[in-house]
């Protein structure tokens, strides 16, 4: 796909005028892409493909944040794995023992997570709502 301007992506008329500030290198499983904002520092954003492409929600503050936080949910989801076997993660098998060390690792790559990027306390939230 390569990182190309959300405008030529989707390639539609009629977005709004701030699209031409995104730069588009990713979407997440529900096909929202994931973006560049240049005019806030480069800062990487979601923004909602079914709501012509709204600011859904801040991911991290830079590409090497967001890499190293992929890092740690990967890491996550191979340690369950290991643990409860291939479909651990997929069958809820973590326990909030997990979901807390998971958090303490993003408290570490960056304080301030919670507070600067919505999205990675979003899904950890969304998985402690899976926890029976």
């Amino acid at each position: 796909m390569g990182i190309q301007y959300i405008q030529s992506y989707y390639e539609y008329d009629d977005l709004d005028e701030k699209a031409k500030d995104y730069w588009i290198f990713g979407s997440d499983n529900s096909g929202n892409p994931i973006c560049i904002d240049s005019s806030d520092n480069d800062k990487l954003v979601l923004l909602d493909h079914e709501q012509g492409f709204e600011f859904m929600e801040n991911m991290n503050k830079i590409i090497s944040e967001l890499a190293s936080s992929l890092l740690l949910f990967r890491d996550f989801i191979e340690k369950i794995n290991n643990e409860f076997g291939e479909d651990g993660f997929f069958e809820s098998m973590f326990t909030e023992k997990h979901l807390t060390e998971l958090e303490n690792k993003f408290k570490t790559l960056n304080p301030n997570y919670y507070l600067e990027s919505s999205f990675w306390d979003t899904e950890i939230e969304n998985l402690r709502a899976e926890i029976e």
